[in-house]
């Protein structure tokens, strides 16, 4: 059994009988384990009841199996786990009534109890919004600009952000406006786009190398406001 599935059973079995412990619904890699690998961690839900969220937020011996050598609580719902062995967790705790209101992408529910109905625990699916070119072409160039001139400026690093970060994101939803992960674009984007990623992102100290090709890339695909580009281009 893969070591990742193993724990998720081991928690699962340490909780599933306990009566203020509704579901368990695993997510990401857990959902679709044919994308699991060495590098994948254990995404999921715990559905409890009203009364004891707080507790499983704040006590973690429920996830007891191996010694935990660190844990954060990142949102009011959400926390991160890393066991000694180095398996890391990533999971939040709601309640029936929240799952109500929650959009999520597909899980696989390997825990129901019969205290919870399926229409509860049925996703929410993220509804996709489809970009808007304008916004996100107009954003990119102004990314770009303001990067181009931090450069010069010799901010490297707030350059990068500008350039290799927040204008790249935004190039990347414009060439691929139907990501399979709906909140990150990033994600997998190797699988579905062919492009030069040493280009994409050359590092702190190749920012105008980073500009340029990203906007030699967006030009094969958009028209531009030439006077803008202009301006760039002259800044590189």
């Amino acid at each position: 059994m893969n070591k990742l599935i193993k724990r998720f059973d081991e928690i699962i079995t340490r909780n599933q009988n306990k009566p203020e412990v509704l579901a368990f619904i695993g997510l990401g890699s857990m959902s679709n384990t044919k994308r699991m690998d060495a590098y994948s961690d254990i995404d999921f839900f715990i559905i409890v009841k009203d009364a004891y969220k707080d507790q499983y937020l704040k006590d973690l011996s429920w996830l007891q199996v191996e010694d935990i050598i660190w844990h954060y609580q990142e949102t009011k719902d959400g926390l991160k786990v890393l066991y000694r062995d180095r398996i890391f967790l990533e999971f939040a705790v709601f309640t029936a009534s929240e799952m109500k209101q929650i959009e999520y992408t597909d899980g696989i529910i390997y825990y129901q109890s019969k205290d919870i109905d399926d229409d509860t625990l049925a996703p929410r699916a993220y509804k996709h919004k489809p970009i808007d070119p304008m916004y996100e072409l107009n954003t990119f160039l102004s990314n770009i600009y303001i990067g181009l001139l931090r450069d010069h400026r010799q901010e490297k690093s707030a350059a990068f952000l500008m350039i290799q970060v927040y204008a790249s994101n935004h190039f990347l939803k414009l060439l691929d406006q139907h990501p399979d992960d709906p909140y990150t674009v990033e994600r997998r984007i190797e699988q579905r786009l062919n492009l030069a990623y040493d280009k994409l992102y050359p590092g702190v100290m190749s920012n105008r190398d980073s500009a340029r090709y990203q906007l030699n890339e967006i030009k094969k695909h958009y028209a531009l406001n030439e006077a803008f580009v202009h301006i760039i281009e002259a800044l590189m």
